[in-house]
């Protein structure tokens, strides 16, 4: 049975696109589900907002979450979630700006 478990989770990208076992879908879930912070609850959210950030996804995410992520109010995601998150909205406020 091929599929099985990362199907479900979103790991099958279709033929020869594969990119590990977890699908950006899915990624983007756990990293845009701010509202807890159960230590295993940030921890998932780490690893998927870096991730995300490795694969170039983060212009997918939704700009609440990237706020989040950006002014981090209670210092738990660490400087270079911080940084990364406040770069891709400057990307988007440019573009906004510029009209692109």
């Amino acid at each position: 049975m091929r599929g099985g478990f990362a199907k479900d989770i979103g790991g099958l990208q279709g033929p020869g696109k594969r990119h590990g076992m977890l699908g950006v879908e899915f990624l983007l879930s756990v990293a845009e589900d701010t509202e807890w912070a159960d230590e295993n609850d940030v921890t998932m959210r780490k690893l998927s907002f870096n991730e995300l950030a490795r694969r170039g996804e983060l212009c997918r995410m939704e700009s609440e979450s990237l706020k989040e992520y950006a002014v981090d109010q209670e210092s738990i995601y660490g400087k270079g979630i911080q940084c990364a998150a406040m770069k891709e909205l400057a990307k988007r406020t440019e573009r906004v700006l510029v009209g692109v």
